[in-house]
């Protein structure tokens, strides 16, 4: 069964979600593009494990900040989200 996600609906990803998703999309790219491209790339693999390093210290994640600024993760005016 596929999962449907709609917008302005609390059934869509958690912004832990889409923060763990982006996370890893970068450090597999920076990988990736580190072996095909130029040794340089690597440091996008690393630039992405100190976020999470200091994520995981401080418990505050940069990248979900960033990401509930986006427009899907906004309420749409006169909805309200449930709460969980």
């Amino acid at each position: 069964m596929q999962e449907t996600i709609e917008r302005g609906t609390a059934g869509g990803l958690s912004l832990l979600r889409q923060a763990q998703l982006a996370a890893g999309t970068m450090a597999l790219l920076g990988f990736v593009l580190g072996v095909l491209v130029s040794p340089w790339w690597h440091a996008l693999s690393g630039f992405v494990g100190l976020g999470l390093i200091h994520a995981g210290l401080s418990g505050s994640c940069g990248m979900a900040t960033l990401l509930s600024f986006m427009p899907w993760n906004r309420e749409k005016a006169g909805t309200a989200q449930a709460t969980r």
